[in-house]
């Protein structure tokens, strides 16, 4: 918080420096313009004796024009105002700007800025700003009753401080206003959950399921649903959802490990049996040997930073995949499998379609969603059938 106050307060001195070294270095422009009419004056007095002694006017006539000439500089030295009365003015208006300009600034963040994350949290002792926070996040909710947002962000601020019968009643608000969504359903059947006593089995588990339909690869609900279908007795589909979590999560990542684990102390718990070799071989259904190429005009661009999904969708079906999977960018062409141990959902699956589309995608910012500046490919509409099928898909477009 200091080292941000000390940082303002230097950009202010800055500021006020800039805006304050003009005024108080006077008021030239008046001094410019007397000087600039001298020098007019004394070029006038040059032309007349200049003409006196070419002849062209007399002795009389040139020292009528002098007195003229002198009377005029005279009048313009008199209308000039002086250095005091320039100075006055520049030294108030200086004040005024350097008390104001510290003290607009200084209302127009607090009005706007986002001070309250400078605040440290409070040492035990020193009050409760957590609860602080909560209500003025359900004042602002109730002030703005029609916000979906502010009602979802006072259901996760509650929630996370274990305030879950307000969190539950925000999240039910919030999907009022703004109807089906992955993130609003996930959070909602959490709050539902804690409320029951962290039991998914009924509404939160449906929430789950639609929120599963929207978005196959959402994570938290993945992460909650494969515990309603522990709860449910279905520990294979626990394992699923688990599993697809894990082959969407970065390679290694604690996030990947963490399911890991828990996939594999669900097994060891419930005696759900871990795929077999023919699963595994693929001869209960297609297999999807998949060679990803990419033309040389995107490979100098790659640094191995980033990630290639590789899918299967109905041809002229939902554009979600029926199976998907993440691997590294790197080492072109490569090789890899797509079966129905990768698929999205559990009732839609290679071996239930026709027809599909096997598609790739480089992703820069390792999200599973096309973004501007991938780089994708696409084949051509492939006939399923058992055994191995054989595709080729060439990375050649780049998202718009």
């Amino acid at each position: 918080m200091w080292s941000f106050a000390l940082l303002a307060l230097a950009l202010v001195a800055v500021s006020l420096a800039l805006l304050l070294r003009p005024m108080l270095a006077g008021r030239p422009s008046a001094r410019l313009r007397g000087d600039a009419n001298l020098d007019i004056h004394r070029e006038r007095l040059r032309g007349v004796d200049a003409d006196f002694a070419a002849g062209r006017i007399t002795a009389e006539e040139r020292d009528a024009v002098r007195r003229e000439i002198e009377r005029e500089l005279l009048d313009d030295l008199e209308d000039s105002p002086p250095a005091p009365g320039d100075s006055a003015p520049a030294w108030r208006s200086a004040v005024a700007v350097a008390v104001l300009v510290p003290l607009l600034a200084s209302g127009i963040y607090l009005h706007l800025g986002a001070w309250e994350a400078l605040v440290p949290a409070a040492e035990e002792g020193e009050g409760d700003d957590s609860a602080v926070l909560l209500e003025s996040l359900e004042a602002a909710a109730r002030a703005n009753p029609g916000d979906a947002e502010g009602w979802l962000r006072l259901g996760r601020a509650a929630v996370a401080l274990e305030r879950n019968h307000l969190g539950l009643q925000a999240f039910a608000e919030a999907h009022r206003l703004a109807g089906d969504r992955a993130d609003l359903l996930a959070d909602y059947a959490e709050a539902e959950a804690l409320v029951m006593g962290y039991r998914f089995v009924g509404n939160p588990s449906r929430r789950l399921e639609r929120a599963l339909e929207l978005d196959p690869r959402h994570r938290k609900a993945l992460w909650l649903a494969g515990f309603a279908a522990l709860q449910d007795a279905r520990p294979e589909l626990a394992i699923e959802r688990w599993e697809t979590l894990i082959a969407h999560s970065e390679p290694g990542s604690e996030q990947a490990r963490l399911v890991e684990a828990l996939v594999a102390r669900t097994r060891e718990e419930t005696g759900a049996a871990a795929p077999g070799p023919a699963e595994e071989l693929g001869e209960a259904g297609p297999v999807l040997l998949v060679t990803v190429h990419i033309e040389e005009r995107f490979r100098a661009g790659l640094d191995g930073s980033e990630s290639l999904f590789v899918y299967a969708r109905a041809a002229g079906g939902p554009p979600a995949p029926l199976v998907a999977r993440r691997e590294a960018a790197r080492d072109f062409p490569l090789t890899l499998r797509l079966d129905d141990s990768m698929r999205m959902m559990p009732e839609r699956t290679l071996a239930g379609a026709e027809r599909v589309e096997v598609g790739a995608r480089i992703s820069r910012s390792g999200d599973a969603r096309a973004r501007s500046g991938d780089i994708q490919g696409l084949s051509g509409t492939l006939d399923i059938r058992a055994g191995e099928i054989h595709v080729e898909v060439v990375l050649d477009e780049r998202v718009p």
